[in-house]
């Protein structure tokens, strides 16, 4: 997915743990569309990102036709004006995930 992400002009999403992970480490700018069932987990998953500047959120009852095109310019022009570089943090704890397993399986023979 991220070469995808990577590719992409804008993205649109729902805000999973994981795919918000994903664009934290990325660094690409996304509209999440938060599923409206559970605790509001989704959009707590996102909040993150939408206070750095990083992501909207719509409303999945807010989000049809009509709104993607009174907002797809501003959605496009933000995403291209929000270069931004992946959270280092992310990276880290990947790269210490990956030593981690390396070094187990090591030890295991």
């Amino acid at each position: 997915m991220s070469n995808a992400y990577l590719a992409a002009d804008l993205i649109i999403a729902r805000s999973g743990a994981v795919t918000c992970s994903e664009f934290r480490t990325l660094g690409r700018y996304a509209l999440f569309v938060p599923l409206p069932i559970g605790n509001g987990e989704q959009r707590l998953n996102a909040m993150d990102l939408v206070e750095a500047g990083r992501a909207q959120i719509v409303q999945q009852s807010d989000f049809d036709a009509h709104y993607v095109q009174e907002n797809i310019k501003g959605l496009l022009e933000q995403s291209e004006k929000t270069h931004i570089a992946g959270d280092p943090t992310e990276l880290l704890a990947a790269e210490k995930i990956v030593n981690l397993i390396e070094y187990v399986s090591q030890v295991g023979r």
